[in-house]
């Protein structure tokens, strides 16, 4: 996600001064802010996603201009068409805290975000009671030269650093065949009482010898602008939901919830996962090209299913987190080059090479 030079630089820089001075989270009723460029808008327009208790909607954008399927049949059904418009009331802490926006921007009013992994799919850490998704292959560089097979999945499946992962036949079994150990793992999630910071929701699972290596998934790695000049059409791959087709239409500075907040994110409709789909992967149609990592969901109105979806940026977790780190992401018949990023994120740790 290149946020530098894209036609939305001037919006983001103007929300970043106001969110994140003193390196500080979101406020607690606001469950994103970034940039919408979906359907509805000529140009990218600032985007707050809001809880629907503290705000309502005025003219909304109707979902017919919600092209979901992008001229492909829908394999999934999705959920409940997203709700975004202009802002019409909105609480008193909502208007003092970013009443300055309001006037131009767009809302999203949301439930509280959750992560997609209370109950799972096909990978289990015991010791974390949580289950998500094997996610995509990945290569680990070792001080010799050395290299170890391994994948990334939802740093929030697993309980942290050395935790070791096994593959079930189904979520109701609480044993599986041992796949692999944690490597990296980075988690934004804050103590209670503690207000979140963004980070990166990712971990790297070193296979064990003997493990067979997976096999790609993306022929590359998704290098977007922060607001490409339309809708992308995307396919999602998970642990339950297997196949289906959507579109990205915001990406966020960050967003999530008051004790987890995710940075550089896209926002996905319809609803198409289910619990137990995070870390699973988000390609785009056209290039088949990996995008991100399925991490959260939320829905909207108390409804059943999910009305969007959070998936963190595959780019940006490469430079700020995998490079750093040795890993590099295993595409269609290459290894992606390890290059020059910033340096990993407070939240980022590893164990020491083997």
């Amino acid at each position: 996600m290149r946020w530098e030079g894209s036609p939305d630089h001037s919006i983001t820089a103007d929300l970043r001064g106001v969110f994140f001075r003193g390196n500080q989270g979101l406020p607690p009723f606001l469950y994103g802010v970034g940039t919408w460029f979906g359907p509805g808008v000529d140009e990218p327009t600032a985007l707050f996603i809001l809880d629907e208790e503290e705000v309502t909607v005025d003219s909304p954008i109707t979902a017919d201009n919600f092209p979901y399927a992008l001229g492909e049949p829908q394999q999934v059904a999705g959920g409940p068409p997203l709700i975004v418009g202009r802002i019409g009331d909105a609480s008193e802490r909502v208007r003092e805290r970013i009443g300055g926006f309001l006037d131009t921007a767009l809302i999203i009013p949301s439930g509280r975000p959750e992560p997609l992994a209370k109950v799972g799919s096909v990978l289990l850490d015991p010791a974390a009671g949580g289950r998500g998704t094997i996610g995509v292959p990945v290569i680990r560089t070792l001080d010799d030269g050395s290299l170890i097979e391994g994948f990334l999945t939802a740093g929030h499946t697993v309980a942290g650093l050395g935790a070791q992962v096994v593959k079930s036949r189904s979520w109701r079994r609480s044993h599986g065949r041992a796949l692999g150990r944690v490597f990296v793992h980075s988690d934004p999630v804050a103590p209670p009482g503690i207000q979140a910071r963004p980070g990166f929701d990712m971990a790297v699972v070193d296979l064990d010898p003997g493990q067979k290596p997976l096999t790609p998934v993306s022929s590359g790695l998704a290098q977007l602008p922060s607001s490409p000049p339309q809708p992308v059409p995307v396919r999602m791959r998970g642990g339950f939901t297997r196949n289906g087709l959507g579109m990205v239409c915001a990406s966020l500075i960050a967003g999530g919830s008051p004790r987890r907040q995710w940075q550089d994110c896209w926002i996905m409709v319809p609803g198409l996962a289910v619990q137990g789909d995070s870390g699973g992967c988000v390609v785009t149609v056209s290039g088949q090209e990996l995008l991100g990592m399925l991490v959260g969901g939320a829905r909207q109105g108390g409804q059943s299913r999910y009305a969007m979806h959070y998936v963190q940026d595959h780019d940006s977790a490469q430079q700020s987190l995998l490079t750093p780190a040795g890993v590099r992401l295993k595409l269609c018949g290459m290894i992606l080059s390890l290059t020059e990023s910033s340096a990993p994120s407070p939240t980022t740790t590893s164990r020491d090479s083997r």
